[in-house]
């Protein structure tokens, strides 16, 4: 006989076992957007055994781990585990998403019990399940970096499910002490944390206390614990001063028009919820245009508000546990969806993660109370169309090309979106003309687009036909955005390609690391710029270490490091060493293979290795002049005049105009 506790297992077991059915292709997934700062170039998570810098992330960049300490230390967990690689990542995500629906089944089982209707408590599975499997969620689980909202969702359910528990063992000071730290947590997570101890009173009052008086009354220590952990979020949002300003009125549209893009925001969740297609990974930053239809919309979710706040204070018991799934519809979207606006982004399909669940337990209700017993046929279809659609939309975040070609595709009047589609296109050198295409229609949307200035000036530069147009939209990006370090770290490495402009390079590349001291790339082209400005030789080697600390799979500082280390012989060995380290990051780093090939000439006894890197060279570049040189120097000191002689004819043939080569050949061909 199967006891009450090992059936509730055997129905988690269920709703798991579908949920990983329905994420198991996001593993191979790829990093997008957010994922790059958050993860792969983010420092705080390089030394899991160094906790205070871990539970430090980068607090003024406003990038999803800003202000956020335990998402930091859980992404830095995965680190740990897997470096960059990325399935670990999504491994982790997933289990937490796991993890979410059970804790949602367990407050559905005792919430149903409490409301003591039979059959609700066979519709706890369903919902859980559907919740699970939902597309709409997939922007939660799938983009790493949403962790966010799910590992909030976790602390914010246990939070509730250790109150409900309390209220059901003898073990009631444990589970609110679980309850209290579990909400502390959450507030350490993100900020949609706020609502969860009104949310909790909420819920005390509906099913257990039956008034607030009452609840404060039997719980008044357990609120005021609950109240204390709101000092976390305040502190946490204050020294990160509002999340690197992306949240504060300074957007430049008015207050009321922001509250009207709320208000269709919000419909759009609910429709999303109902419809999930399409699914549309980035809606962008506030925008006057999102205000185009959005009148009714606000209308109608203010009718929906109204509504609820009527149910919630009603008489009737069933109406008021109504009212508390409207109340915690609105009180979970508060921080997001509020009229304190955040810049970075008006709308967002995972803020309804959490909130989703109030609008699958209303739908399997109603479907219930409309069909019965039946209504298990309508479940079945639903969590089939949703597997589908799940499995589906993953393969969406396969590549940041495909996600961002998806959301162009949607979404067309996101600057935004086109700006990152333009950025995975230039990837490919043989689609650098559809990637201008998307810059420029990124700057055609919002002219003042900083980056997009400097990417499009970025790409045009290697085009000796536009050079001058894209050195001026690198210029117009550092006037657009000071501050912006890879608009002054763009402009700077542009410069440095000309004698004449070197102490102007020098500046930019100094400006890029005042606003980013942890720019790689910057402390690396500062090096080779203090070495082409007559620096200091020490200077330089500080600063390509410094870039490889920060960044160690950067093959150029190794590089670069390798040839100014070489120049003492004492040195020599490590000089070998960072060749090779730079060679195995980029197998296809032509300058590698041949100073490294250079540096072995120098002893005979490393010849024919120094031949072999030379003919690597040659095969990535064949008109690489001087390798053909070198390696022909090779061949002669090993006697092999023919292998010479070729080489030397390769190389006077690219490049006529070099008399002592010729001389050389001719000493080889004719003794003389």
């Amino acid at each position: 006989m199967i006891s009450e506790t090992q059936r509730q297992y055997f129905k988690m077991a269920a709703i798991i076992i579908v949920a990983i059915f329905a994420y198991a292709n996001s593993i191979t997934g790829a990093f997008v957007f957010d994922d790059n700062v958050a993860i792969v170039t983010n420092p705080t998570l390089r030394h899991l055994d160094h906790v205070s810098q871990v539970l430090s992330p980068p607090s003024h960049s406003g990038n999803t781990v800003s202000g956020r300490p335990i998402v930091n230390l859980s992404l830095a967990i995965n680190y740990a585990i897997s470096l960059d690689r990325v399935w670990s990542y999504h491994v982790v995500n997933i289990l937490i998403h796991c993890v979410n629906a059970c804790l949602l089944f367990g407050i559905l089982q005792a919430t149903f019990r409490l409301i003591k209707k039979g059959y609700l408590e066979s519709l706890a599975i369903w919902i859980a399940m559907l919740w699970a499997i939902h597309p709409l969620q997939t922007e939660s689980v799938t983009y790493v970096v949403q962790r966010a909202e799910s590992l909030m969702t976790l602390f914010y359910l246990l939070t509730l499910y250790a109150f409900i528990r309390s209220n059901q063992t003898t073990y009631s000071r444990l589970w609110l002490f679980i309850s209290v730290i579990a909400c502390a947590a959450g507030m350490a997570t993100k900020e949609v944390m706020v609502s969860a101890p009104f949310i909790v009173i909420a819920y005390d009052r509906t099913f257990i206390s039956g008034t607030f008086k009452e609840a404060f009354r039997r719980y008044t220590r357990y609120y005021l614990c609950l109240a204390s952990t709101w000092i976390i979020l305040v502190d946490l949002v204050a020294t990160t001063q509002g999340r690197g300003h992306t949240v504060g009125f300074n957007l430049g549209i008015p207050l009321n028009l922001y509250i009207f893009i709320q208000g269709k925001a919000i419909a759009l969740y609910l429709y999303k919820a109902a419809w999930p297609n399409p699914l549309v990974f980035d809606y962008g930053p506030a925008r006057p245009d999102m205000i185009k239809g959005a009148f009714i919309p606000s209308l109608f979710i203010l009718f929906i508000l109204a509504l609820s706040i009527w149910a919630f204070t009603g008489k009737r018991f069933e109406v008021r546990a109504f009212g508390f799934l409207g109340i915690s519809f609105f009180g979970i979207l508060s921080a997001s969806s509020s009229f304190v606006p955040i810049a970075s982004e008006a709308m967002a399909e995972h803020r309804m993660y959490l909130g989703l669940a109030t609008f699958i337990t209303v739908l399997a209700i109603g479907v219930y109370q409309l069909i019965l017993h039946r209504s298990w046929v309508v479940f079945v279809g639903l969590s089939l169309v949703y597997l589908i659609l799940t499995y589906r939309r993953n393969e969406v975040y396969h590549s940041a090309l495909n996600i961002w070609e998806n959301t162009v595709k949607y979404c067309p009047d996101n600057p935004r979106a086109h700006f990152n589609y333009a950025v995975e296109l230039s990837r490919d050198a043989a689609s650098n003309p559809k990637a201008i295409q998307e810059y420029e229609i990124a700057l055609h949307l919002d002219p003042n687009y900083a980056q997009a200035c400097s990417n499009l000036g970025a790409v045009l530069v290697k085009n000796p036909a536009r050079l001058n147009e894209g050195l001026g939209f690198l210029r117009k990006a550092v006037l657009l955005d000071p501050e912006d370090p890879q608009a002054q770290y763009n402009l700077g490495a542009e410069l440095a390609k000309y004698p004449d402009r070197q102490s102007e390079a020098l500046f930019h590349e100094r400006e890029a690391l005042r606003f980013s001291p942890d720019f790689a790339e910057a402390h690396n082209g500062l090096g080779v710029l203090l070495l082409n400005f007559g620096g200091n030789n020490r200077d330089a080697i500080d600063e390509f270490r410094t870039a490889i600390r920060l960044k160690p799979d950067f093959a150029d500082p190794h590089c670069n490091l390798a040839v100014q280390l070489s120049k003492n012989p004492d040195l020599r060995e490590e000089a070998l060493n960072e060749y090779k380290t730079a060679i195995r990051l980029d197998p296809r780093y032509v300058m590698a293979h041949y100073n490294y090939a250079s540096e072995l000439a120098k002893n005979p006894q490393d010849l024919n290795l120094a031949i072999n890197e030379y003919e690597y060279a040659l095969t990535l570049n064949p008109n690489f002049v001087e390798a053909h040189v070198n390696i022909a120097v090779c061949y002669a000191k090993k006697n092999l005049i023919s292998e010479a002689i070729k080489h030397l004819e390769l190389a006077l043939e690219l490049n006529p105009n070099q008399p002592a080569v010729r001389g050389v050949l001719d000493l080889l061909k004719y003794g003389k």
